[in-house]
């Protein structure tokens, strides 16, 4: 009887540790492939498996990283600060989400600002700005505190 219960508890801790383990691996043959992907740069594809992975295993940050990382490299600023964010959301302690949110976050504000300040020079255009009198006045009061060092480009 003893051997009996030894037995039924050797089958159960057995099972446990396999239902646990097969837990944690859920999406992993999904995330080797996708990482192969990302790693030879073929992002669009890694991004389709990775999504596919999100689905069968929402709770695993590593795939919302990678699909984070692919999204940074295929320029979709959005899409990497959503998949950052919800790897952030699930393992708040591990710095690498973080990063990745960081930089997700630091690209989107660098393009914006280009495009911010495209927009800003052709409003500026249109307005007549850089025919005004103050801004003569302005890039001449510059060019004489730094002068540049071509003379096509001094204020005159």
């Amino acid at each position: 009887m003893f051997e009996s219960k030894r037995w039924m508890l050797a089958v159960g801790l057995l099972a446990c540790v396999l239902a646990a383990n097969a837990k944690t691996k859920q999406g992993g043959d999904m995330l080797d492939v996708a990482r192969d992907a990302f790693e030879t740069s073929d992002y669009p594809k890694a991004v389709q498996l990775l999504q596919a992975a999100a689905a069968k295993a929402p709770q695993n940050g590593d795939i919302h990283l990678l699909l984070a990382k692919s999204y940074y490299e295929l320029q979709e600023h959005d899409a990497a600060i959503n998949s950052a964010e919800r790897a952030v959301a699930i393992d708040p302690k591990r710095s690498v989400y973080h990063e990745w949110l960081g930089k997700a976050y630091g690209e989107k504000a660098s393009h914006a600002m280009m495009f911010s300040a495209m927009s800003l020079f052709s409003l500026s255009l249109r307005s007549g700005f850089f025919s005004s009198t103050i801004f003569r006045a302005r890039l001449h009061a510059c060019s004489r505190r730094n002068p540049s060092p071509n003379p096509r480009w001094q204020a005159g």
